[in-house]
């Protein structure tokens, strides 16, 4: 593998890991906000401290 081939293996994951782990994240918050019996206020003053 060249420089530039692993440097773009390592961009794409550089992008890809932490986007796949805020979408699934992201998907669950109405659960998460409903197991912690969070209202609206608090799950927008969460997802700010975040």
């Amino acid at each position: 593998m060249t420089a530039t081939t692993k440097s773009r293996v390592a961009v794409s994951a550089f992008f890809f890991l932490p986007g796949l782990c805020f979408a699934s994240w992201a998907s669950r918050i109405p659960d998460i906000s409903a197991k912690l019996g969070m209202n609206s206020g608090q799950l927008g003053q969460l997802l700010l401290a975040i």
